[in-house]
């Protein structure tokens, strides 16, 4: 379904890129997308070799493109062009309820061309790691690692931008839009199995839906009302 309302909102001209390890093999998940780049994973340290992932990915890529970095459990339901303003260098989401977390790490937004400056902020993200308790370093530490990253002798240099310690320059956009959880911690509602149709119609109506936790189920809901469905194999190299 991710790659799927990817290909829905964007066109056969966006490029997929799964970024695994070396052990998942199932072709169902595999054929959906453009380029598969694998690298060991192991479990105690999650979202740090995810960080890394990135990382390896940002000194590959050849920055003709703007890049997002999503989660799996993502549907994109509009074009996400408008962030791209070059106000910044990358683009995050902040949720003010969430004071030691409070930047999401599963959908960052990196503008074309401005090679340097992300290489040099996700350089700091991993930096940023050591000082991260071992638990941490499985579930929740990249999270941490972009708080420190982003906001540690971070300026302000314009509304809804800073300017971090790395020298990249990291913009705030709407959570409400680009990041929207149904039924998320703050919003006070439980999470229910069957939305009425009004909220489906609600929920389709943001650019990036996150299907955080025990949303999942909402996940296939809200796709099939938007009349999402398989498309035909991308994938150009393993």
């Amino acid at each position: 379904l991710h790659t799927w309302s990817i290909r829905k909102s964007h066109g056969p001209k966006a490029t997929t890129v799964l970024l695994t390890d070396d052990i998942l093999s199932d072709e169902r998940v595999l054929k959906q997308f453009d380029i598969v780049r694998r690298r060991p994973v192991a479990k105690s340290t999650l979202l740090l070799d995810r960080a890394r992932h990135y990382r390896e990915f940002l000194d590959a890529h050849d920055w003709k493109s703007h890049i997002a970095l999503l989660d799996f459990d993502i549907l994109v339901m509009k074009d996400i062009h408008p962030i791209f303003s070059g106000a910044a260098d990358l683009y995050v989401t902040i949720r003010a309820w969430n004071k030691t977390m409070p930047i999401n790490g599963g959908v960052i937004f990196l503008e074309q061309g401005r090679a340097d400056a992300c290489r040099r902020f996700y350089a700091d993200v991993l930096s940023s790691y050591k000082g991260i308790t071992p638990k941490y370093k499985a579930w929740y530490g990249d999270q941490r690692a972009l708080m420190i990253a982003a906001t540690t002798g971070a300026k302000n240099v314009g509304p809804d931008q800073t300017k971090t310690r790395s020298g990249a320059v990291v913009g705030f956009v709407a959570r409400d839009e680009y990041n929207f959880t149904p039924y998320d911690v703050d919003s006070g509602q439980e999470i229910l199995a069957a939305p009425s149709a009004q909220e489906i119609e609600y929920f389709k109506d943001h650019t990036i839906l996150h299907f955080k936790g025990p949303r999942k189920h909402l996940m296939h809901i809200i796709a099939l009302a938007a009349g999402f469905k398989p498309l035909p194999s991308y994938r150009r190299s393993v």
